[in-house]
């Protein structure tokens, strides 16, 4: 009894713990966040924002706007494909809400941790930890599309050499894409290296889910996220042309650029102000207005995380609006 009792009071301690230390994580974010926006308003004024949104052309932001359909159905279609590998049967219904509740989930956790749990969650009859798997899977293939476009750009904002930019960033995306598909390896380290980590069921169910993918549904996936790539681009391009005029190559530079370094320096909650200081940052190198990007960088975080978090919400398994009818 009291050997059981004494490790109730550790089961508790720990668990005190993790969350004190969780909480401290996410006011460490919380603080960085401000501090960027407040530095990044220091640097442009209210009265900029507000004039470029009174000239903006609003065509150019409705077509933003719409996109974001299109954003959602190829993250849907993908999602739904890569079910299918863990389970016989997944419904449109089930990998809509399953990704609606991941972004959600995501977009105000660390990391966007949060939509690992959010996707699982929202689907039936099949091991937690594979589609824990299948999620960082999909993840890493995002991050790897934006890990190339990211190093091909800075390149040419490193090299101003046209011909030896070029050089530079198709090495550095061939070395992204050979890395990707020797993903198995993964497997093979972990169980070399035989840790006691590796040995626990949830991370070998993790590790797992990564072999059910063969190569062909490797690029089939990874043609997916390119075209999730080249859509949220388009959203990009239509809104910040919406404030100037911007080349669609000098859109895709800064765009791939402030992608990429969001993605690396995660060290706020949602990418809030490392988002809008990047793209301001890279974008004024190439002559564009602060106010156009930071403008820009504020409707991408509210076409693409706020409304879909909003109606993600709904989906949650303890509301019934959208509880399944089995």
């Amino acid at each position: 009894m009291e050997t059981g009792q004494d490790n109730s009071i550790a089961d508790s301690a720990v668990k005190k713990e993790t969350r004190t230390r969780r909480l401290i994580t996410m006011t460490v974010r919380l603080l960085v966040a401000s501090g960027l926006l407040y530095l990044i308003f220091r640097m442009v004024s209210v009265e900029e924002i507000v004039r470029a949104y009174r000239t903006a052309s609003i065509g150019y932001i409705v077509a933003g706007a719409c996109l974001l359909s299109l954003n959602i159905l190829l993250q849907v279609m993908k999602w739904r494909y890569m079910l299918h590998l863990v389970k016989d049967e997944s419904s449109w219904w089930e990998a809509f809400s399953s990704v609606l509740l991941g972004i959600t989930l995501g977009s105000f956790t660390p990391g966007q941790l949060g939509e690992l749990g959010g996707r699982t969650l929202r689907v039936n009859h099949s091991k937690a930890s594979h589609i824990v798997g299948l999620t960082l899977v999909d993840r890493t293939q995002v991050f790897l599309v934006i890990s190339m476009a990211g190093l091909f750009s800075y390149s040419f904002f490193l090299i101003h050499e046209t011909s030896l930019a070029l050089a530079v960033g198709f090495a550095c995306a061939s070395i992204c894409l050979y890395l990707y598909f020797r993903i198995d390896l993964v497997k093979h380290l972990a169980d070399r290296i035989n840790l006691k980590v590796f040995r626990h069921r949830w991370i070998d169910g993790i590790i797992e889910s990564f072999t059910f993918i063969g190569r062909d549904h490797f690029l089939s996936t990874l043609l997916y996220s390119l075209v999730f790539y080249g859509v949220i681009y388009l959203q990009m391009y239509f809104l910040i042309n919406a404030f100037a005029g911007v080349s669609a190559w000098n859109v895709f530079l800064g765009f791939s650029a402030m992608m990429f370094f969001k993605s690396v320096v995660n060290i706020s909650i949602s990418d809030i102000g490392i988002r809008e200081a990047s793209t301001v940052y890279f974008f004024t190198l190439l002559g564009v207005p602060a106010a156009a990007a930071l403008n820009a960088a504020g409707l991408m975080f509210a076409i693409n995380v706020i409304f879909p978090s909003i109606v993600g919400a709904l989906f949650w398994p303890k509301l019934r609006l959208f509880k399944d009818t089995q």
